[in-house]
């Protein structure tokens, strides 16, 4: 009787697994990408280098992205799509501090990239709060 009830547990346990390797698991393409372009500037329109970019974009495995700026105040960053639509993104700099003095930016701008190409490039402009020291 135990040998029995040993086979038919196996059997049955044979079966479970045999329908469970044959159900394949959800897939993710990236293989599609497109990049988020910019820059960020002072009021007076030098590039300001050293600030954190904070982008929040949709058709993307992420929601939220951060890139700093470079010493010429440009950002760039390649960015997984979740399919062929591409990205859509919005930039902005928020209560950041640098060297002493708390930035932010006038607004939040926004695009749109198609898999494989880029956003137009997306300009912010600061605004200089008060100094920390």
């Amino acid at each position: 009787m135990k040998k029995i009830v040993l086979l038919a547990v196996a059997a049955l346990a044979g079966v479970l697994l045999a329908g469970c390797a044959k159900v394949s698991p959800t897939e993710v393409n990236y293989k599609y990408n497109a990049t988020v372009r910019g820059s960020v500037e002072y009021a007076n329109g030098n590039a300001a280098s050293g600030f954190e970019v904070s982008l929040s974009v949709s058709g993307a495995p992420q929601s939220n992205y951060h890139v700093v700026t470079g010493s010429d105040g440009n950002f760039s960053v390649t960015i997984p799509c979740l399919g062929k639509n591409g990205l859509t993104v919005a930039a902005s700099i928020s209560n950041f501090v640098y060297k002493g003095k708390k930035y932010n930016s006038k607004s939040t701008k926004t695009g749109k990239a198609e898999a494989g190409g880029s956003t137009e490039k997306l300009v912010l402009e600061l605004n200089e709060g008060v100094s920390v020291e």
